[in-house]
């Protein structure tokens, strides 16, 4: 299977977890804002790890082992970019 495809599968997949109201800021103002903020924020590991587990999931769906740490390494390097633009929305207030 192609990395490609996996990265649709993952993209959704994170696009799903940031729609959800477990990642979504709450409204406030003010120092409020701030307080819900740092509340969010501290979420973003939970959301990496969540994003992980999702990848191996789909990696398992599709009966897909990584024969060496070349392999491996160059799927991190593709599916690099689904996580960062997750996160980066994720942190975007």
């Amino acid at each position: 299977m192609k990395h490609e495809t996996i990265k649709k599968e993952l993209e959704v997949k994170a696009k799903q977890l940031l729609n959800s109201s477990k990642y979504k800021l709450k409204r406030a103002k003010g120092l409020e804002f701030l307080k819900e903020y740092d509340k969010h924020i501290k979420k973003g590991d939970q959301l990496s790890d969540e994003l992980t587990d999702a990848l191996n999931a789909i990696l398992k769906k599709h009966n897909i082992e990584l024969k060496d740490e070349i392999e491996k390494e160059h799927l991190i390097a593709e599916m690099r970019p689904v996580f960062l633009e997750a996160l980066r929305s994720f942190v975007k207030p």
